[in-house]
């Protein structure tokens, strides 16, 4: 966390910035309407779809009983035929049944178009989009938060043996421990303080990072103050 240094002229904070460039009406969250001209799957068309799935297999799985016990009846006494007989007579009706069940969601799902617009969706069914413009921007954000942070990480192997395993895990310690912003007007200049991190190998780490990036004399951003990085590692 960067704080400003007590008894100095207070700079910008992030909310600030937030409230200038309304980062919170930018970055939304809703949605908007899909063209209702756009086609998807109907619904019913893919209800019926799936039922007529589940009746074929339950038919399917009778069929394959009664093969096999039609198979089986060379090995059997005629009296063991005869009980075979009956109740494979049972399972012809059930898979008539299932037949006639069939028939009639074919049918019926014949006269369904298999996708209809959105605009003739029923209501319950409709949906809309995320908005796409937030989301734009969103990444956009993010994607040049992890560049930078890669630019960093690139960096930071010059100095830092066992980088190639720990180097993020540095600079994720970085990004969230304390440190003091202390602005210089008359001298146009920023100095970044940054905290002690968790090992003095860390540390040292961080201060050549520090003078690497002073040699670049980055100016802070909507401002004349030149931005030093300096460690006050315990």
């Amino acid at each position: 966390m960067i704080r400003e240094s007590p008894g100095h002229k207070s700079l910008q904070t992030t909310e600030a910035y937030q409230d200038n460039f309304e980062f919170d009406r930018m970055i939304e969250y809703g949605t908007e309407e899909i063209d209702q001209k756009r086609t998807t799957p109907n619904p019913e068309y893919r209800k019926l779809t799936n039922q007529l799935k589940k009746l074929r297999e339950k038919k399917a799985r009778l069929e394959a009983k009664m093969y096999n016990k039609i198979e089986s009846e060379n090995d059997k006494t005629i009296e063991e035929i005869k009980n075979d007989m009956i109740n494979t007579s049972d399972l012809i009706e059930k898979i008539n049944a299932y037949n006639e069940e069939i028939a009639v969601l074919i049918k019926q799902r014949s006269n369904k178009p298999s996708r209809i617009s959105l605009a003739e969706m029923p209501i319950e069914h409709r949906y809309n989009k995320l908005k796409q413009e937030s989301k734009k921007f969103k990444n956009a954000i993010v994607m040049l938060a992890y560049r930078a942070e890669t630019a960093l990480y690139n960096i930071l192997k010059e100095f830092f043996k066992g980088a190639e395993n720990n180097g993020r895990m540095l600079l994720k310690e970085i990004f969230s421990s304390d440190g003091d912003m202390i602005p210089d007007y008359k001298n146009n200049t920023l100095t970044i303080v940054l905290h002690s991190m968790s090992t003095p190998r860390s540390n040292e780490a961080v201060a050549k990072l520090c003078e690497f990036l002073n040699e670049t004399e980055t100016i802070y951003p909507y401002s004349n103050l030149k931005m030093i990085f300096k460690s006050i590692a315990v």
